[in-house]
């Protein structure tokens, strides 16, 4: 009787199993394919009971699927723990399980002796060789469970098995679906979707769009690799671990990625990973959508550039509106000292040696007064004062300078071209910026070491430069100071020209030297550059453009101070709020025949000029004065006199009011501070047409 119902159940089964293959892809759905596939396997012909159970996260843990015949006591217990009873924990790990009565007897509980069970079968349910369930069978009336038997058992497991994982990555692909409805919108690239196998690595299952395009790569080699992190640039590897932990917990991820192309060019894409949960809500895959953004980063690193050039500007801006407020007032202080120097040194018994001091006083002033000039016209509040220079000259009288006030351990080099080209310059800005360079080499060698000057001319080729670079192709001269010292790493060298920027320590550098050096050498339409290596030393490069149309500029000699006439040269009203600049104007304006009037302000002179009634025949007004001001005072005089003749003068130089004032109707322009010449020269140029 055992064999016949062996045979009947072998000879169903088989005729069964075509029909199930065919349905596993079907649109019966999981649950019916599952009762198919125990209804071919139990029966009056096969076994009693049977169930399909579903693993869990761990291995203790499962869920039934689908049963037939088992009682609420055996089910009920399996469902919770398999290692309680021996259908699902004695198949892991173990292959399929066959029991005959005696080994059941030997490995169930005793209280489920009872149950009769003569045979058991025990098969995993397998995906990519993962164990994902497992098919459990019981029978009552077979004793043994032959090998055509079991081989039909272990075709229908497999069928259940494909069921499970068809239904999986069906699941998969609509929530793949869903998540893609959002990729859609961002104008993927490509996408990939990635298995999560249970120790959290992942397993590649299919692409959409192209890697190999944006790569070089093909997936194959990709995956041969561990994925994309394959590809990975250094700085992106720490993105990819906080990619890995906040999919794995179940989250989104979206971040930029850098990689590197199979031929060596740097490719960005942006990653958004999605995590999808199963429907027994374990986490199943992760579809990842990437988006070509090279061209958006670029774009955005120009913008940063662009970004970094404005502050620049704004912060040499803001360093321009501070100096030309100090040097206003500074500019007042030096035309005061002049004026009391010239007093001094019209004194015919003045000894020599104080004449001495009197010329060094007044060569450090027109050193102070140059230095000034050129904070102002670094802030284009003033405008330099260009003319052809050899800028040899200027060399020579920075290292004079220079080799007074470094210390002896530090030798001096210079190597000056003796045919070098002229430059359009301004002689005192481009001798401050060879002594600030020079004294912060002297500063980077607190031991000694040397420093070497060079001038040469240069050309920069067009090939050389690029479009947005503020090197331009053409002829240069090029002034070099290359010191010994300790050099900078590449984060100071960045910074070095940023305003107020120093790595000295507190009080003892202000940071605006090489400030000065690069505001300067921009508004000569140069430009600066420095290249440093620690414990090596410094090399700064000055270019400026070479006038071609020029020869060698000629020395000049400065002419003498005329010696003062007591004749009557005529009445000139002095305006200032400087009480020192009054005082000394008089004075000197008397020694050379000049009857003064004073006024320490806009409105006094209004006053003193009405007072007079036309008999003033020039007015030296300031325009930086408290109350009305100097502009407004000129409009006020030129309506009491159409003809009257003003000079103006400003320690802010001839551009802004200073210009407006000289359209407005001033004959002349002073800028403080001025020397005694230069005021006479004015003067008489103004009056002549009047004094013949």
């Amino acid at each position: 009787m055992e064999d016949i119902l062996r045979n009947n159940f072998i000879t169903r089964t088989f005729q069964s199993l075509s029909d199930l293959s065919r349905k596993i892809t079907g649109e019966n759905g999981l649950d019916e394919t599952l009762r198919l596939c125990l209804a071919i396997l139990t029966g009056p012909d096969g076994f009693d009971c049977g169930g399909i159970y579903l693993k869990g996260k761990s291995s203790l843990t499962w869920t039934l699927a689908r049963q037939v015949g088992l009682t609420a006591d055996v089910w009920r217990e399996t469902a919770v723990s398999g290692l309680q009873y021996p259908w699902t924990g004695l198949s892991l790990g173990r292959g399929p399980l066959y029991l005959s009565r005696e080994q059941i007897m030997a490995a169930i509980k005793p209280e489920y002796a009872g149950e009769g069970f003569q045979s058991l079968a025990a098969v995993p349910l397998l995906e990519n060789g993962e164990i994902i369930g497992t098919l459990n069978l019981a029978s009552r009336q077979m004793a043994g469970i032959s090998s055509v038997a079991q081989t039909l058992i272990e075709h229908v497991a497999g069928c259940a098995a494909a069921a499970l994982s068809y239904n999986r990555t069906s699941l998969a692909l609509k929530a793949a679906e869903e998540h893609f409805k959002d990729f859609s919108e961002l104008s993927a690239d490509f996408a990939w979707c990635y298995r999560v196998r249970p120790d959290q690595t992942f397993a590649f299952e299919w692409e959409a769009g192209s890697i190999f395009r944006l790569t070089g790569y093909t997936v194959r080699e990709l995956m041969r690799e561990g994925g994309l992190i394959k590809i990975a640039h250094p700085e992106s590897l720490p993105l990819f671990e906080e990619r890995k932990k906040t999919v794995l917990a179940g989250n989104p991820h979206e971040g930029n990625f850098r990689f590197v192309t199979k031929d060596g060019k740097d490719l960005w894409v942006s990653l958004v990973s999605r995590a999808i949960r199963n429907d027994r809500g374990e986490l199943d895959r992760v579809v990842t959508a990437g988006r070509d953004i090279t061209e958006n980063v670029k774009a955005a690193a120009e913008i940063k550039k662009v970004e970094d050039q404005l502050s620049q500007i704004q912060k040499m801006e803001a360093v321009g509106t501070l100096a030309s407020g100090i040097a206003h007032e500074f500019n007042n202080t030096l035309q005061s000292i002049s004026g009391y120097v010239h007093l001094l040194g019209n004194n015919a018994d003045l000894p020599e040696t104080d004449r001495d001091y009197l010329d060094g006083i007044g060569k450090n002033l027109t050193r102070a007064s140059e230095l000034v000039r050129s904070l102002m016209a670094m802030s284009r509040q003033a405008e330099a004062e260009f003319k052809p220079v050899n800028v040899n000259e200027m060399a020579i009288r920075a290292v004079n300078l220079l080799s007074r006030t470094i210390p002896r351990m530090i030798n001096i080099d210079t190597e000056l071209a003796e045919d070098l080209k002229v430059v359009q310059a301004d002689q005192g800005q481009i001798e401050q910026v060879i002594l600030n360079l020079g004294i912060n080499a002297k500063e980077s060698m607190p031991d000694g070491g040397k420093l070497i000057i060079e001038t040469q001319n240069i050309t920069v080729e067009a090939d050389k430069t690029e479009d947005d670079s503020p090197i331009k192709p053409g002829e240069y001269v090029q002034i070099t100071v290359a010191d010994t010292g300790r050099g900078m790493d590449e984060e100071t060298r960045k910074r070095s020209f940023e305003p107020f920027f120093t790595t000295k320590k507190l009080g003892e550098g202000s940071g605006l030297g090489l400030t000065l050096v690069y505001g300067i050498a921009r508004n000569h339409g140069g430009f600066v550059t420095m290249s440093s290596v620690e414990n090596i030393g410094t090399v700064a490069s000055v270019y400026l453009p070479a006038d071609q149309t020029q020869s060698q500029p000629a020395v000049t000699k400065p002419s003498a101070v005329p010696r003062g006439d007591a004749a009557d040269q005529g009445i000139i009203l002095l305006v200032d709020d400087e009480a020192d600049i009054l005082i000394i104007g008089q004075e000197i304006l008397k020694q050379f025949g000049y009857s003064v009037l004073m006024a320490e302000s806009g409105e006094k002179a209004l006053e003193v000029y009405r007072v007079h009634d036309g008999g003033i025949d020039l007015v030296i007004l300031d325009l930086g004065m408290p109350g009305m001001g100097g502009e407004k005072c000129l409009k006020e005089l030129l309506k009491l006199n159409p003809e009257v003749k003003v000079i103006i003068t400003s320690g802010y130089g001839a551009s802004g009011r200073a210009r407006s004032a000289i359209e407005g109707g001033a004959a002349a322009f002073l800028k403080k501070p001025y020397s005694v010449m230069e005021m006479l020269d004015t003067v008489r140029g103004v009056m002549a047409p009047t004094k013949n």
